[in-house]
């Protein structure tokens, strides 16, 4: 039950951070998503599964109150949330907590460039978009802005809930 409370929490959180910032622009920045950190954090926390749900529900949750269903991008975020959540599996074994948040910022680095990779990439049947225009249109700049946003976010939250951990262990 609590992990159910949890991925629902997770996702309304990615949901309103997509629908807060979905207008938002900063001069020189193309695309404000810091959300993206949300699946990213909720894999790495609470596994693969939890992951994927908060990246696809809560992704689909904010398009559908602003634009529409894509199922391809849906299915792209519940990926990077599923890949994200191979984390612990990889880095069981390790007791250093900074090479632990190590390994989530790679192995989530590798999660957003295969998740916003199977979203551009299937926009190829799904909007007719040329693979060209989808790699450097839509797969590049994703990746590279969920990088910009996701990694940075992902090592901090996961600094911070380190130290939480520590102050209420006993």
């Amino acid at each position: 039950m609590r992990r159910l409370l949890s991925i629902a929490a997770a996702g309304a959180v990615y949901v309103a951070l997509n629908l807060v910032t979905e207008h938002m622009s900063f001069p020189g920045l193309q695309v404000v998503r810091p959300g993206i950190v949300v699946p990213v954090v909720s894999g790495v926390l609470l596994g693969p599964i939890a992951g994927f749900l908060v990246g696809f529900l809560g992704s689909m949750a904010s398009d559908l109150l602003t634009s529409g269903f894509y199922w391809n991008w849906e299915l792209g975020n519940g990926l990077i949330g599923l890949v994200a959540g191979l984390t612990p599996l990889l880095a069981s074994r390790v007791r250093r907590q900074w090479i632990r948040i190590a390994a989530a910022a790679a192995v989530s680095a590798v999660a957003i460039v295969l998740g916003a990779g199977l979203a551009a990439m299937t926009d190829v049947f799904v909007a007719n978009l040329r693979p060209d225009t989808a790699l450097s249109a839509e797969w590049v700049p994703l990746a590279t802005w969920n990088l910009a946003w996701g990694l940075p976010l992902l090592v901090l939250l996961l600094v911070v809930w380190a130290v939480i951990r520590r102050r209420v262990a006993p």
